[in-house]
């Protein structure tokens, strides 16, 4: 059996072959035991079987503490096994000495592992050493270990330590972390598996500066996460890879600040839950490219930014009861959303949907938005743009879609049912949006269309608006085929008041049907002199159309 055979569960506990003795160490192969205070006499022993022979060598831990005085240097293909008594509640436990202060455990072959073991860490473990380090070339496995603080924690204000550095290969099975953090360096490999790593309380500016996992590899096999837990850092997980992807699968970050920091290179986010103080996910730079999907953020003030040509892809994914904004796409980010849902909640005073500036949104495939008591998208900012098909926003408060300051609105299939405010609003000279196929029911004015160039709406209907079913201003707007029914006092509005603005200033209507409005179906405000027209003007051209006040 090979040091890697301890991922296997049913031979990790094939202890046959070797007879347990509840305080010695005892050596698979050989007749001799060691007292629980001489593990370094065992380890020689199993360094000097590792020279005759291939294969793995089994030490057996006792039942009691085994005292760490010294740094450990594990021989090639050994492996260390604990025992555990549920009924008597002890186990195997290595207790770090607190005259080390260093990394005490390392690989002096290429492979090693541990198996049900419970380290104790020194109480002077140096905040920035290692506890357990894995050179490169050099490869650990860890199957249901636990590491845990001294009895009583680390004394002084820092909490935290490096527990694990892995510049090698680190295979991580059903085990328990407390008061460490993960780093995988830059040329490492590795998986977490079923396993939980959790921070203690701490305010020292040291410790709040810690991630969880740290993922920097820059090998091809990149790290993978799965059925994992995150706890109590400021930071779960980073990523700053490069050339490879790291996985997350299937698992839970709660974290004080960020849930995970994509500073750069590829990454899968699968079935995960994410859960933060600030932001679930940050995404800072171009080279940082993130697939989401089946995931969930949960509350905190922000429930992810993009900036800085980041490109985030999510698919099934939900985000709900954050504080403030569930999405910030800035400065050249990408983001694209399908099958993807927003849900507020009344608590919250004003939370916004998607805030774009200088960014790319794109909603399809039934993406939702819903119980917000703000705005659903801004588009804000040169550059920004919002292209959506097939998606719905209902109980939206202060408007679905705000989009001012040179945005570019591309919109087909949008329904938007039971809002208040202005339903959608269109203004700034250099804005344009091309919308077809767009339902608006409820709301205060269903769209709004103020002081822009380029405006192309096809199949539009307007519902029951308490004020104005359709209001435009200083804008050139074509619209082909609209129906508005019990759209206000009026039902279209349109007003030619400044004839200064570098804007066309026409509005064509073909084949829009206004009914049941309480006042009248068309008004054409033209220089200040109000009209109601049922026919052709200037600037307001009319085909085929009808304007029917019941």
């Amino acid at each position: 059996m090979g040091v890697l055979d301890v991922l296997d569960p049913r031979k990790s506990r094939d202890l046959s072959g070797l007879k347990q003795k509840r305080n010695k160490i005892i050596i698979e192969g050989t007749k001799e035991t060691f007292d629980a205070s001489n593990l370094l006499g065992a380890l020689k022993v199993a360094l000097s079987q590792s020279k005759k022979k291939t294969g793995s060598i089994r030490i057996l831990l006792p039942l009691a503490d085994v005292s760490v005085s010294s740094a450990i240097s594990l021989p090639n293909e050994v492996t260390l096994i604990g025992q555990t008594d549920i009924k008597k509640g002890v186990c195997s436990r290595l207790v770090v000495d607190d005259s080390l202060k260093g990394c005490f455990l390392s690989l002096a072959g290429k492979t090693g592992a541990l198996s049900n073991v419970h380290i104790v860490l020194s109480k002077k473990q140096n905040a920035k050493d290692p506890s357990i380090k894995i050179e490169k070339g050099k490869h650990l496995v860890i199957k249901e270990c636990v590491i845990t603080p001294p009895d009583g924690g680390f004394p002084g204000s820092a909490k935290l330590r490096e527990g694990l550095v892995i510049q090698g290969t680190a295979d991580i099975t059903g085990c328990s972390f407390t008061g460490i953090t993960l780093v995988f360096d830059k040329t490492s490999d590795g998986t977490i598996t079923s396993s939980t790593i959790n921070a203690v309380e701490s305010k020292e500016k040291s410790d709040l500066e810690r991630c969880g996992v740290s993922i920097c590899s820059t090998s091809k096999q990149g790290i993978q996460v799965s059925e994992s837990a995150v706890n109590g850092f400021n930071t779960g997980v980073l990523i700053s890879s490069s050339g490879n992807t790291t996985s997350l699968h299937g698992t839970t970050i709660e974290a004080l600040k960020c849930a995970i920091d994509l500073s750069s290179g590829n990454s899968e986010v699968y079935s995960c839950t994410l859960t933060a103080g600030t932001r679930a996910v940050k995404a800072s730079s171009a080279a940082s490219r993130c697939k989401m999907k089946h995931c969930k953020i949960l509350g905190g003030s922000i429930g992810a930014t993009l900036e800085s040509g980041a490109s985030i892809a999510m698919d099934t994914c939900s985000i709900s009861g954050v504080g403030k904004l569930a999405l910030r796409v800035d400065s050249k980010a990408n983001l694209t959303m399908n099958t993807c849902t927003i849900s507020g909640e009344p608590k919250n005073d004003q939370v916004d949907g998607v805030q774009i500036k200088d960014g790319t949104v794109t909603m399809s495939q039934d993406c939702k938005l819903k119980d917000l008591t703000g705005r659903g998208v801004i588009c804000q900012g040169e550059g920004s743009k919002f292209t959506f098909s097939n998606i719905s926003m209902e109980r939206v408060n202060k408007g679905c879609i705000v989009a001012s300051k040179q945005a570019c609105i591309e919109g087909v299939q949008g329904t938007f049912v039971d809002n208040n405010d202005v339903v959608i609003s269109l203004h700034h000279e250099g804005t344009k949006a091309n919308l077809e196929d767009i339902k608006i029911k409820g709301g205060n004015v269903g769209l709004l269309i103020k002081k822009v160039k380029e405006v192309k709406i096809k199949n539009l209907s307007i519902e029951d608006t308490t004020d104005k079913g359709l209001e435009i201003t200083d804008a050139s707007v074509e619209i082909h085929k609209a129906t508005l029914v019990k759209a206000g006092s009026q039902g279209i509005l349109v007003r030619f008041k400044n004839k200064n603005l570098d804007v066309a200033n026409e509005v064509h209507l073909k084949f829009a049907t206004v009914r049941k409005s309480t006042d009248v179906g068309l008004r054409v405000v033209q220089e200040g002199d109000e009209k109601v027209l049922e026919n052709a003007s200037s600037q307001c051209i009319v085909d085929n159309s009808a304007f029917l006040e019941s």
